[in-house]
């Protein structure tokens, strides 16, 4: 859901470990670091490697030719959902089920990944008994219930330091991730480190991002 300059800027910010805010004030690129940053996204961002279509109103036809255009297909990646067109369906719900089961038949087909984004309902920003905003549920994915049904695995995010930002009990760098469904394995909350000035999600905190830090046992193995 976004244009392709702005998504190769956050990438340049994800790997480099640039600060987005010194690219959307046009800072970026006046430091030596700045080339070895664009250099590291050579192999990333080379036409065979990488593809991407911005386009909005797909249909599920749409997305079935365009997936078998290509000959190997490593990962396909949508952003998200709710953006597909729903014409020639009774309701979005339909359109949604049958874009689902369209990837998980191209996935099979093209022996790839297939990452789904989604929206969440309204209802996933209620409160709990402490008053508190909950993680989401996997029934709150919005307009479908087929991504409970045919997913392989389902992660829901949550950043409780958006909801509660005067709270000092939550760090604006912890991030979770709920695996809500995993058929090959466990399920569960992951606590991660997010670092929304380089759009990125880490399993282990970034050198020199945190004024004090203490790793855990199992962090240190």
């Amino acid at each position: 859901d976004d244009s392709k300059e702005n998504v190769i800027k956050r990438l340049i910010s994800l790997h480099g470990r640039i600060n987005n805010d010194l690219i959307k004030r046009g800072h970026f690129g006046k430091k030596d670091c700045d080339a070895e940053a664009i250099r590291g996204l050579k192999n990333i961002l080379i036409p065979e490697h990488f593809h991407m279509q911005d386009m909005r109103g797909r249909t599920v036809g749409d997305f079935d030719r365009l997936v078998k255009m290509y000959k190997k297909v490593d990962c396909v990646i949508v952003d998200y959902l709710q953006l597909v067109d729903a014409s020639g369906y009774n309701s979005e719900r339909l359109a949604f089920n049958a874009f689902l089961l369209k990837a998980k038949e191209l996935a099979r087909e093209k022996n790839c990944g297939m990452v789904i984004l989604s929206q969440m309902t309204r209802d996933s920003a209620s409160l709990d008994k402490n008053g508190r905003v909950r993680p989401p549920m996997m029934h709150e994915l919005k307009g479908t219930g087929a991504a409970e049904q045919d997913s392989q695995v389902v992660i829901l995010l949550h950043w409780d330091w958006f909801y509660h930002k005067d709270d000092e009990i939550c760090p604006r760098w912890e991030y979770k991730m709920r695996v809500e469904k995993n058929k090959n394995g466990e399920t569960g909350s992951v606590k991660c480190y997010y670092y929304p000035q380089y759009y990125k999600i880490s399993e282990v905190p970034l050198e020199g991002e945190h004024e004090s830090y203490t790793p855990t046992q199992k962090e240190t193995r």
